[in-house]
């Protein structure tokens, strides 16, 4: 929820109209007590023979107020320290947005570069980022995935990425469980490490995951239709729910580590190695 700036001016009203209505409760109170303890002819009695004269009860009222008075004011001085106090952070956090701004926009700006060191530099002031902006480690996750696609999808192998790539793979190893939900359709992300990555309701529709490094990441409702996953790494891997309509999972090893592979959603176009599609889903067809 976006935090909204203290309303002091409708506080100080209300401030002020409470101690108004406290000043009326107490006289009214104390003239009560005074008339049913003294009686009503020694309460206006002006001679002297009350036993608490109206000049006591006026002082002791104006000393009540005067003590409402300096509440009043202490709450002023509160309500000045806070006022001072969100300014500074709201100026801190604006300058601290700004900087990030700056810095995530010289960092993609340079991931186009030519030079393979400026892109690798690039990628590490990113990981920097998503270290002191968690909430931009989604995006900054979204954007090394794109750059791991854009620079191996016309590559006819994937084993022996160039050393930018690998760098962004390897970086992405290490912060990938903010990756619930992210978006990665069509993408060539072959051999890249998401091991024990949260990529629960994922979309990977279509991508080229082969070689994929899985283990124990959460795919739990996951979309990887049409996906490719030859090869691919599923130790332990979580695919509760997970849509396969159309995905190759060929040389899958140790499918028996898989959680959950019978609960998966299949078709006739899913493709498996010979004897996994009886083995998990024997009712399939029926």
């Amino acid at each position: 929820m976006k935090r909204r700036p203290p309303d002091w001016k409708r506080f100080d009203g209300w401030v002020w109209a409470g101690a108004g209505v406290g000043v009326v409760i107490a006289f009214a109170l104390f003239c009560g007590v005074q008339l049913l303890v003294n009686g009503t002819k020694a309460f206006f009695d002006f001679a002297g023979e009350a036993k608490t004269p109206l000049s006591d009860i006026i002082s002791m009222t104006a000393t009540a107020i005067g003590g409402l008075a300096i509440g009043g004011v202490a709450v002023m001085q509160y309500r000045k320290h806070k006022w001072a106090e969100y300014q500074v952070a709201h100026s801190t956090k604006l300058e601290e947005d700004t900087k990030t701004g700056e810095r995530l926009s010289k960092a993609i700006e340079h991931l186009g570069n030519k030079e393979e060191h400026i892109r690798i530099g690039a990628i590490y002031e990113l990981k920097r980022l998503a270290e002191d902006s968690e909430r931009d480690r989604m995006a900054i996750g979204q954007i090394l995935l794109k750059f791991i696609h854009s620079n191996t999808k016309d590559k006819k192998s994937f084993h022996e990425p160039e050393q930018d790539v690998e760098t962004a793979m390897r970086i992405l190893k290490h912060w990938a469980e903010v990756f619930e939900g992210v978006q990665a359709r069509g993408m060539r992300l072959e051999g890249i490490w998401l091991n024990q990555a949260d990529l629960e309701k994922a979309n990977f529709w279509h991508a080229r995951l082969s070689g994929a490094h899985l283990e124990f990441a959460y795919l739990k409702e996951a979309n990887l239709k049409n996906t490719t996953l030859l090869g691919a790494h599923f130790w332990g891997t979580h695919l509760e729910g997970a849509d396969l309509r159309g995905a190759v999972l060929k040389g899958i090893l140790d499918t028996d580590e898989i959680k959950s592979l019978q609960t998966t959603h299949i078709d006739n176009n899913t493709r498996f190695d010979p004897g996994v599609r009886e083995k998990y889903f024997p009712d399939f067809g029926k």
